[in-house]
C-alpha cells in the first residue's frame, strides 16, 4: 500500500513536471 502511494505520488510528480514543460501558462494559472 505505502508502494502504491508512491508510484501515485511519482506519477502526480511526473505530471507536474510534464505540465510546468509542455503548458507553462497553464502551470500559472494553477
Amino acid at each position: 500500500m505505502i508502494l502504491r502511494l508512491s508510484l501515485i505520488g511519482s506519477n502526480l510528480a511526473a505530471n507536474n513536471l510534464e505540465i510546468s514543460i509542455f503548458h507553462p501558462i497553464g502551470r500559472e494559472k494553477i
